[in-house]
């Protein structure tokens, strides 16, 4: 059947679909960028084109109506071809079927297992709102849909949190991401948009700037720490597009671990005062020390020509299974340095982690003190999320459990032992000018060997 339908109906989320061939097909966005509403109108052009069928989940059934099935109705009014089709919402017959071949969008919650069990011939797989559906809804919805050439699975949600599973399974785990397309949509995306629609939006920058980045740019978000470790780091003062000071000198900040991490900074006092400021994140998993040889390689070729510092987690001066040859990491990493051209290394040993309640109060005094001087990359993002959703235990202490539980917290360590390491003149300066209660008090006559 030719229809003849203006293509200034269509946002650029509906071309998207219309050259989707992978089994996954992920619609990430913020608000009002058109994900649903093109997803509407791909599904019912779709169905005059064949004799295939779909399904549109939403986690509860009860949200069908005035969601799928309304929109869905309204989709095809816009189109001009409302009466190729019929319509049926009640009991279980929650479907809109295509009047010339018969083929169908059945419309179901998962919180409705029983009418799943008659449904056949599905090519297309809608999650609407997908964040709410749960890895173990995931995993029963790809075995129950099989047997059918060509299946697609089509997320469409807000990136709400990046430790949600969407993001490990789909982004970060290679058997899933190869078969998978990640496609980003914002209000940019969406040609009706208003005036007022951006206005909204904008808004959200001066009362919530995780909300801003999620809907408004679509970005994935963090589920915020009520008690956080670091109170004084916000993206709307701290991050920023960070340039290198070529004046100036760099600096290493290492974490050991299965993953290897390091943040690069710079440190520098001028008529402003101190400024600090983190030019990157690098983070590598492995389990031996090939990964480090690739991070050292990265700080070479962008940096080997300069006077590097580095220093980090104490555990680096001890032989490491998570090394080839139980190799103490520090020791590689210089070597490694060396070998990709860098010249000009020094390493600063630290003994000894810092206590991470004394390395809180220290770290928190100096960010707060320097504001907006203290800068970190906006492109540094798992240090943001790090530094807003690590939270502290009971005692004030850095809650370990909850970093070990989600893998988190290996970028925040980085920067304590940068601060613990490095900042220790501006630590005196700081201290000055505040209480420092007993506990946290520093021995300056042992700050050389990083002793606080």
């Amino acid at each position: 059947m030719k229809l003849k339908i203006d293509r200034r109906f269509f946002n650029r989320a509906y071309w998207v679909l219309c050259a989707a061939v992978a089994r996954f097909v992920i619609l990430r966005g913020g608000s009002n960028s058109s994900k649903s509403w093109s997803n509407y109108q791909h599904l019912v052009l779709w169905l005059l084109k064949g004799n295939e069928n779909a399904i549109v989940f939403r986690k509860h059934g009860s949200t069908l109506r005035n969601s799928v099935y309304e929109n869905l109705k309204m989709v095809s009014k816009q189109l001009g071809i409302f009466h190729l089709f019929d319509f049926y919402y009640s009991g279980d017959k929650r479907e809109m079927v295509c009047r010339i071949g018969g083929n169908r969008i059945v419309m179901s919650g998962l919180d409705e297992p029983d009418k799943l069990k008659s449904i056949v011939g599905i090519k297309r797989v809608i999650l609407e709102e997908a964040d709410a559906f749960t890895v173990e809804d995931f995993k029963e919805l790809v075995r129950r849909f099989r047997g059918v050439t060509g299946i697609q699975f089509i997320f469409i949600f807000n990136p709400v949190s990046e430790n949600h599973w969407i993001k490990e399974i789909l982004f970060d785990t290679p058997h899933y991401a190869s078969r998978a397309e990640h496609h980003v949509f914002t209000i940019d995306d969406n040609r009706f948009a208003t005036a007022d629609d951006y206005a909204e939006l904008e808004a959200l920058k001066e009362i919530d700037e995780d909300e801003y980045r999620i809907y408004r740019w679509g970005e994935w978000g963090v589920i915020r720490a009520k008690n956080p470790y670091l109170m004084h780091l916000r993206r709307n003062l701290n991050a920023t597009k960070v340039i290198d000071n070529e004046d100036e000198g760099i600096i290493l900040s290492f974490d050991f671990n299965v993953k290897n991490s390091v943040s690069i900074w710079q440190k520098w006092e001028d008529e402003d005062g101190w400024h600090v400021q983190c030019l990157r994140e690098i983070r590598m998993g492995g389990t031996e020390d090939t990964d480090l040889e690739a991070i050292c390689r990265i700080i070479a070729e962008d940096y080997g020509d300069r006077e590097i510092s580095f220093s980090g987690d104490s555990s680096g001066n001890s032989k490491s299974a998570l090394t080839k040859g139980n190799a103490e990491a520090f020791k590689i990493v210089y070597g490694y340095l060396s070998k990709h051209g860098c010249e000009f290394l020094t390493y600063n040993k630290l003994n000894s982690n810092p206590r991470r309640k004394k390395s809180r109060f220290v770290t928190n005094a100096i960010t707060k003190e320097l504001g907006a001087n203290f800068a970190i990359d906006e492109s540094c993002t798992q240090l943001w999320a790090d530094i807003v959703s690590v939270p502290c235990d009971a005692e004030g202490d850095l809650d370990k459990r909850f970093c070990d539980d989600n893998d988190v917290g290996h970028l925040l360590d980085t920067l304590r032992y940068f601060v613990w390491v490095f900042c220790f003149d501006i630590w005196l300066d700081v201290k000055k000018n505040i209480a420092v209660p007993k506990e946290f008090q520093v021995d300056d006559n042992n700050a050389k060997n990083n002793a606080y």
